[in-house]
């Protein structure tokens, strides 16, 4: 999973959670590790300035706060 990916899908989504973004990109293949993935490529992206974090949502699974970006 590249950076423009993740980009592409949250242009394409709108605000959305790694769990989104990574279910957007991969769709049935999806898993905790393209998950992972989708996360790494997050936090680089908003250290570079590219995103950032606009909220926190729920994870409908774990009941956990996921982070918006």
């Amino acid at each position: 999973m590249r950076q423009e990916e993740v980009l592409r899908a949250l242009r394409e989504l709108g605000p959305s959670t790694a769990v989104e973004i990574a279910m957007h990109i991969h769709g049935d293949d999806y898993n905790m590790a393209v998950r992972n993935l989708a996360h790494a490529r997050l936090r680089t992206l908003m250290r570079q300035g590219f995103v950032r974090k606009v909220g926190e949502r729920r994870n409908q699974k774990s009941g956990t706060p996921s982070p918006i970006y």
